[in-house]
């Protein structure tokens, strides 16, 4: 049984995040006389501000949310992403000028990518780019870890979901034929050159629907927001399509991400490893 009191504030919150997603920013931003964005980057960066509002009612307080890159301590850096999640006490602080913003690999939590429209082109090159920045942490040398979901002290990527930067993107709509598109094979081609723990974890279109997995546990079919529970064995991509004033793939989301942030792996950013050669 649910809350209902919990439930209320929660849909306001929703009701917030589609009203000003899809048409304040647009009241904004955009130029009728025109029919053009203005200030662009403005525009990107208040959509995202919007998402990471409610995101933060979604995840634990022990996290925050910005933007930056991600670097690690064998000398990777991320392009740079729309939200990085991070562990606040074990975190440094890495900023030129308060306005690039640097985040080590071990304490980041979560990634994610913030769009506008996307046709199957330019979804495929968002989520290339969420895998190549998910992947860096895959990669630390000689991990310690802090805090982890299991009892084991194995730092197991490949194996563990658990221990994988958690991936989503939000975008405002998907702009080809959702219903007749083979999601599988889709997927299957965007991620033919990386393995299975480096895909996303959820997709939210705010106009079309909610984007996971469909895996068996105990001998149930459920959804979940991972490809994978062991190594490579793929799940099936499954597409929730947005139902008229209902709040449920927004609700799925908000579970997907406390889920996902509060039980992700975090390591120790051992500093030394950064500056000392």
């Amino acid at each position: 049984m649910s809350n209902r009191i919990y439930n209320k504030l929660l849909e306001n919150k929703i009701e917030n995040l589609i009203n000003s997603f899809k048409y304040t920013s647009r009241d904004i931003f955009f130029d009728e006389a025109n029919n053009r964005i203005i200030h662009p980057g403005e525009y990107g960066g208040y959509r995202e501000k919007i998402i990471i509002d409610f995101l933060r009612i979604t995840i634990p307080k022990t996290f925050d949310i910005s933007d930056g890159f991600i670097i690690s301590n064998n000398d990777e850096i991320s392009t740079q992403c729309d939200i990085v999640i991070y562990d606040k006490e074990y975190t440094p602080t890495i900023e030129i000028d308060s306005l690039q913003k640097f985040y080590t690999v071990e304490t980041v939590a979560g990634i994610g990518e913030v769009k506008s429209k996307l046709n199957k082109a330019t979804l495929k090159e968002t989520l290339i780019k969420l895998a190549n920045s998910k992947k860096i942490k895959c990669n630390v040398q000689q991990p310690y870890i802090i805090k982890k979901k299991s009892n084991d002290n194995i730092f197991q990527p490949t194996v563990n979901i658990y221990d994988n930067i958690f991936s989503f993107l939000i975008c405002e709509k998907l702009e080809f034929n959702l219903n007749d598109l083979d999601w599988d094979d889709y997927f299957n081609d965007v991620y033919n050159n990386f393995e299975t723990n480096h895909r996303h974890n959820v997709i939210l279109s705010i106009e079309d629907g909610f984007i996971l997995y469909k895996g068996t546990l105990s001998e149930q079919n459920t959804i979940l927001p991972y490809p994978s529970l062991v190594g490579n064995q793929l799940f099936e991509n499954e597409f929730i399509q947005k139902e008229n004033r209902s709040y449920r793939i927004y609700k799925l989301f908000a579970s997907a991400m406390f889920d996902g942030i509060s039980h992700a792996t975090i390591l120790y950013p051992e500093t030394t490893k950064y500056i000392v050669e």
